[in-house]
């Protein structure tokens, strides 16, 4: 008979046992075992109706992936009469952990991640949720679509859910970009602004300076000043100044 009590799945070794069900002791036996967790090859003596435990070194990384439960573990002894298979059982013990990381970058592009990781060596439903108010959806993609929406008042519930089996991974990110709503918020100032500017001037001035030709030759310019009142304005002055150099 060929067993195992149930096995730590986060340990490096992996003990099993060997009884001897016959009345009959078997000296120098040699026997290569495998399974999905370990191979190994042990030579050692069998007293009638005794116990052998033999521990062996497991791959831990294989041994976490592979979930919990029942697995064969083949046995091929060299005895007198030739090779012989015996099939035993080995017992995997169950491990529950789902570790959740939540991480969150950015300013103007916001990115929030979330990533769930089964650590465990069993199948587990994980979920996750996010809150978005009615705003920032506008602005926010998924790289994930999720399962269910729930809009309560300003704010909206974006819920997700996925069974992992041991070492899957699950991970939702959402992008929030604010740069296209910052530009709309400063483009409608510019434009109020620009606007309450306008409707506060009375009086609107324009310059233009043009070059002319004399009969003389000599270098003249011409200034042109336009004046533009935009409401009933009496006594209005206005001063120029022209340079040193010239004369009007």
């Amino acid at each position: 008979e060929i067993s195992s009590d149930s096995i730590n799945p986060e340990s490096d070794e992996v003990t099993f046992y060997v009884r001897n069900r016959e009345k009959s002791s078997v000296e120098n036996l040699t026997a290569k075992f495998s399974s999905v967790i370990f191979e190994t090859e042990q030579e050692f003596d069998l007293k009638p109706y005794e116990k052998t435990e033999i521990t062996v070194k497991a791959d831990k990384d294989k041994l976490k992936k592979t979930e919990a439960g029942t697995y064969v573990v083949k046995a091929e002894f060299e005895t007198e009469e030739g090779k012989k298979i015996v099939d035993g059982k080995i017992y995997i013990g169950e491990k529950k952990n789902i570790v959740t990381e939540d991480d969150s970058s950015g300013l103007l592009i916001r990115t929030r991640t979330v990533t769930k990781i089964n650590a465990g060596n069993v199948n587990e439903n994980v979920k996750v949720v996010m809150k978005k108010n009615v705003f920032s959806r506008l602005f926010t993609t998924f790289n994930e679509e999720p399962l269910s929406v729930d809009r309560s008042g300003f704010g909206i519930t974006y819920e997700w859910s996925k069974q992992l089996g041991p070492s899957e991974i699950f991970t939702v990110k959402a992008k929030t970009n604010y740069i296209f709503p910052l530009m709309i918020i400063i483009a409608a100032l510019i434009i109020i602004w620009g606007f309450r500017k306008f409707m506060t001037t009375k009086i609107e001035v324009k310059k233009s300076v043009s070059y002319i030709k004399t009969k003389g030759g000599e270098f003249a310019l011409k200034v042109k000043l336009a004046v533009k009142a935009r409401k009933s304005i009496e006594n209005v002055s206005i001063i120029d100044k022209i340079p040193l150099a010239v004369k009007v």
